[in-house]
């Protein structure tokens, strides 16, 4: 697939109707103010620094690429998986299905991780945004930290991404190794179990979980690029060694600027 091709696939921010944005932004001042409550900050908070947003359509090596991400960027915290904190009924069913979990889970989940990890140091925080109203929250909470005088907040969105074809391959491929993986050791009765994604294994639901992303986690992407965010897109397609100089010239800007 062409860069043309590839790029008329995705939803850009400005083709969002008004009314939704309006809707995004009342709930996530909402939001904002319920958790401010919960998770009261201040300018002793030790916070990461800086956070690393890291996102992508499935299949485009987030998990696979964040170790080198990591050493690129010298950052020894390990990354906070966000769809490993949501492991409610309803959230772990929606996710089995390509669907999106609620924002509120994801938010308050994502707060209390990133409130959790140690002060000073860089973090990787794989899996966010995936909604429009979750990219608001990040801004919305830059903006409430300055306003309240309490410095800047170092946030970084890293973005890998990935046509459909490969998305598709990758995320079956994927199915296909756990499953096999798992028939050997209840064979042998060595080693340990992988999960196995029922979206890993069913093509209509791989598929689903791809367009899922274009339509609302692309969005959410674009609206944080337009915001000023440090924002850096990598294309993941092709052999690691390519995609990881592929990293490492992305990154260099940022590397000189920690």
């Amino acid at each position: 697939m062409s860069q043309e091709e590839e790029s008329s696939e995705k939803v850009s921010a400005s083709s969002i109707p008004e009314e939704r944005e309006e809707d995004a932004d009342r709930r996530c001042g909402q939001i904002l103010e319920e958790l401010w409550e919960e998770f009261p900050l201040s300018p002793s908070t030790p916070l990461p620094w800086p956070v690393i947003w890291v996102s992508g359509a499935p299949g485009s090596g987030k998990g696979v690429n964040a170790g080198y991400v990591k050493r690129v960027l010298g950052i020894s915290a390990e990354p906070v998986v966000i769809s490993e904190l949501l492991q409610s009924q309803d959230s772990r069913s929606r996710i089995d299905h390509g669907d999106l979990v609620d924002d509120l889970s994801v938010i308050r989940a994502s707060l209390k991780a990133l409130l959790q990890a140690r002060g000073g140091e860089g973090l990787l925080m794989d899996g966010y945004p995936r909604s429009l109203l979750q990219a608001k929250f990040l801004h919305r909470l830059e903006e409430k930290w300055r306003a309240l005088g309490l410095g800047m907040l170092q946030f970084r969105m890293l973005v890998f991404s990935v046509d459909e074809a490969t998305s598709l391959e990758r995320q079956l491929s994927r199915g296909r190794k756990a499953m096999a993986h798992n028939q050997e050791v209840k064979r042998t009765g060595k080693g340990v179990l992988r999960e196995v994604r029922p979206t890993d294994i069913d093509e209509t639901l791989a598929r689903r979980r791809y367009h899922t992303f274009l339509q609302e986690t692309d969005a959410a992407l674009r609206h944080l690029q337009s915001t000023g965010m440090p924002f850096v897109e990598i294309d993941s397609r092709g052999p690691f060694e390519v995609v990881q100089r592929r990293i490492e010239q992305k990154l260099r800007p940022w590397i000189s600027n920690s």
